[in-house]
C-alpha cells in the first residue's frame, strides 16, 4: 500500500500543475497568434534558405565564369601555339619541298647536260672515226697507186 499512495499523489499533483489552455501552456491547442508566430518563423527560415541558395548559386556562377575565362584563355593560348607550330611546320615543309625540288631539277639538268655532252662527244668521236677511216682508205689507195707506179717504174727500168 505505501507505494501506491505516492504514485497517486504524484499523478494528482501533475494534473494540478498542468496549465490550462487559457494560461498558454504547451499542451493546449495553438491560438491564432501562436500559429501566425510559427508561420512567421518558418517564413523567415525559408527566406534565409532562399537567400543562402541565391548567394551560393551566385558564387557558383562567379566561380564558373572565372573558370570559363581561365579555361578559354588557356584554350586560346594552346590553340595559338598549335596554330603557330602548324604554320612553322608548314613553312619548313614548303621550304624543304622547294629545296628538294630545286636540287632534283639541278641534278636533272646536270644529268641532261652530261648526257647531252656525252652524246655530242660520242657523235664527234664517231665523226672523227669515220674521217680517220676515210683518210686511211685514201692513204691506202695512194700507197697502192704509189706501189703500182713504183712497180711500173721498176718494170720499165728492167726492160731497158
Amino acid at each position: 500500500g505505501q507505494r501506491s499512495a505516492p504514485d497517486s499523489s504524484r499523478s494528482m499533483s501533475s494534473v494540478a500543475s498542468t496549465p490550462s489552455a487559457a494560461e498558454g501552456g504547451d499542451s493546449s491547442p495553438d491560438t491564432p497568434e501562436d500559429v501566425a508566430h510559427i508561420k512567421g518563423l518558418f517564413d523567415q527560415l525559408n527566406e534565409q534558405v532562399r537567400q543562402s541558395r541565391e548567394e551560393y548559386e551566385e558564387k557558383l556562377k562567379a566561380l564558373d565564369q572565372k573558370w570559363q575565362r581561365k579555361y578559354t584563355k588557356s584554350k586560346q593560348r594552346h590553340e595559338t601555339k598549335i596554330k603557330n607550330f602548324q604554320r612553322a611546320y608548314d613553312n619548313l615543309s614548303k621550304e624543304y619541298d622547294e629545296r628538294y625540288a630545286k636540287v632534283n631539277r639541278e641534278k636533272a639538268q646536270e644529268s641532261a647536260s652530261f648526257e647531252k655532252k656525252e652524246k655530242m662527244l660520242d657523235t664527234r668521236i664517231d665523226e672523227l672515226s669515220i674521217h680517220l677511216e676515210n683518210r686511211n682508205a685514201k692513204l691506202e689507195r695512194w700507197r697502192s697507186r704509189m706501189a703500182d707506179a713504183q712497180q711500173k717504174h721498176d718494170d720499165a727500168l728492167e726492160m731497158e
